[in-house]
């Protein structure tokens, strides 16, 4: 009963406020194209609270999150002086990348069951169900963090939103040179006083051009043709490189 009662808690912070402040969202690119020249971009994030009740005591998150797929996290354990692995897990709808700019840090944004409910933040974001349980999952969600963490798919930055007039704001991600291709959405998120009073959400596709789309579709729709073509060719460099060297 008590654990039901603190959901509904979680689930009401959650949710948005019945309040006059509506949320104009605009991304300065509505589509992001990968070439074989791409080293990295940014995308910025363009908003205005309308309506608003004052211009002060509101607090913006925005997160940039996507595509999800799932994730299997294996452990190496010390095993007759080698290392092998003796654990895994999988989660099962991990973001492939995840960044969420706010305004201040989001513990002073909302309460943590808010945060959690909501899903807002690098801590609080949805992994999808595991084959783990207990302390074991949390320590694979932990290891998952921390090496996307270190490889630049999974920022958390407060103070990353500007205020910049009158109700407006705006917030610029750094996307890698390896950032990964899919469906993206971009969501908004207004508070005030720990309360959520509005919500955005935006698409962005990230895909590749070219050659590079010719190549990433037939890996991935046509995955034995793929490897066998890439086996011929590599056997036919082979054969004409034993020709243009060989000595008589």
């Amino acid at each position: 009963m008590r654990r039901a009662l603190g959901l509904s808690l979680a689930l009401a912070l959650a949710a948005p406020a019945a309040s006059a402040e509506t949320l104009v969202v605009a991304l300065s690119a509505d589509e992001i194209r990968i070439a074989s020249t791409f080293t990295g971009t940014t995308i910025t994030v363009f908003g205005a609270v309308e309506d608003a009740v004052a211009a002060s005591g509101y607090d913006i998150a925005v997160v940039l999150e996507g595509p999800r797929k799932a994730i299997v996290v294996r452990r190496k354990d010390p095993v007759v002086g080698l290392w092998i692995n003796r654990a895994e897990t999988t989660f099962t709808t991990a973001p492939e990348f995840y960044a969420a700019h706010s305004t201040a840090p989001l513990p002073d944004i909302a309460a943590r069951e808010a945060l959690g409910a909501l899903g807002l933040g690098v801590e609080h974001m949805t992994l999808g169900p595991t084959l783990a349980a207990g302390p074991a999952a949390t320590g694979f969600r932990q290891a998952v963090i921390r090496l996307r963490g270190e490889a630049g798919h999974y920022v958390e930055e407060a103070g990353a939103v500007d205020w910049i007039g009158d109700g407006l704001f705006r917030t610029t991600f750094t996307l890698p040179a390896d950032v990964p291709v899919g469906a993206y959405t971009v969501r908004t998120l207004l508070f005030r006083d720990g309360a959520l009073e509005a919500e955005s959400t935006l698409g962005l596709p990230i895909s590749k051009t070219g050659a590079e789309q010719f190549v990433f579709d037939a890996a991935h729709d046509n995955a034995w043709l793929y490897a066998l073509a890439v086996i011929l060719m590599a056997a036919s460099i082979g054969w004409l490189g034993g020709i243009v060297f060989r000595r008589d």
